[in-house]
């Protein structure tokens, strides 16, 4: 059985994963997300090379396990890309420019051994916002929450306050295709699953 290494700082796909029932270690990939992401307008694409490139950045440094390599890529119902929010004025303007309105999450994830890229499986949802106002969208700042996250939010806490429905499956919203990752990790190394 062989080692499993995450390439992502995010909390919450850690626990997916974790709460799976598998056991990993965390390798943060130290990769430019911009300048790999600004190569395609394409929002799926754009997760899923993302994911890859987190993925390879950190196999050099563990030949023999597998990698995941995750990322999520949002868009505003207009088309234009969602962030993470430099600071809680942008926070602000990035919540209320969704309020009342429908953005759509792709996440993707790429399973790497030997620097040699072996599955990437992807998933999208779209979340609808109800409409609410600065007071609200200020309130949500003042948590704490969702300062590093796409979209300023984070609807695993107290952001799911902000959503009205969620199409889809709700890993997407988290960052990472779950189910998807789980079933290319049997196919690859089913010793890792039940």
């Amino acid at each position: 059985m062989g080692a499993l290494v995450l390439a992502s700082r995010s909390a919450i796909r850690r626990a997916l994963l974790e709460n799976a029932g598998l056991t990993l270690t965390v390798d943060v990939a130290d990769v430019d997300e911009r300048a790999l992401g600004a190569a395609t307008l394409d929002a799926a694409e754009r997760a899923r090379r993302l994911a890859s490139a987190k993925a390879l950045a950190v196999a050099r440094h563990h030949p023999d396990a597998i990698v995941i390599g995750a990322d999520q890529v949002g868009v505003l119902d207009d088309g234009s890309f969602l962030e993470k929010p430099t600071d809680p004025a942008d926070q602000v303007r990035m919540l209320l420019s969704m309020a009342g309105r429908a953005h759509t999450f792709h996440s993707a994830a790429a399973l790497v051994r030997a620097e040699q890229v072996l599955a990437v499986v992807d998933e999208g949802a779209t979340v609808h916002f109800r409409s609410f106002g600065e007071a609200a969208a200020r309130a949500y700042v003042a948590t704490g929450e969702g300062a590093w996250c796409c979209g300023g939010y984070e609807s695993e806490h107290q952001g799911a306050q902000l959503i009205e429905r969620v199409d889809g499956g709700l890993h997407a919203v988290l960052g990472l295709p779950l189910f998807g990752t789980l079933e290319a990790l049997r196919a690859l190394e089913p010793a890792l699953l039940l």
